[in-house]
């Protein structure tokens, strides 16, 4: 990927604010910019990753833990993915409850990525 130079100005103070232990402010700012094109669904997770130099896999698990989830569905969207898995996989759902799911979802406190990352692991092992 061609790279280009961008040049911008802040006050001090506020690059002050930007620059931290482990990284300069110029680092911090493309990493943001990163972040903000995947959240609105601008950049793909491999390219954003490959921008900040990680793996694609370790990108997914640091933007979660930033709040960006890797999985973005409504719960109707969801419903419906999961209404498809169920019809074409014809599985006994006994007892399955959207609304509980949904619920379940809400109190969630962890990264939905990075427990999707996790179950994906775990099944390969």
């Amino acid at each position: 990927m061609p790279l280009r130079k961008l040049e911008l100005s802040f006050p001090s103070e506020v690059l002050d604010m930007l620059t931290t232990t482990y990284q300069q402010s110029a680092d911090v700012i493309r990493e943001a910019a990163v972040l903000e094109l995947y959240r609105e669904g601008k950049l793909s997770s491999g390219k954003a990753a490959e921008v900040l130099g990680m793996e694609r896999f370790e990108f997914i698990r640091y933007a979660g833990a930033k709040g960006i989830p890797y999985i973005r569905l409504t719960p109707e969207e969801l419903e419906e993915d999961v209404s498809l898995m169920i019809a074409a996989a014809r599985i006994d759902v006994h007892g399955f409850s959207f609304d509980k799911a949904k619920n379940l979802l809400k109190s969630y406190k962890g990264s939905l990525s990075e427990a999707v990352i996790e179950e994906r692991r775990s099944a390969l092992i």
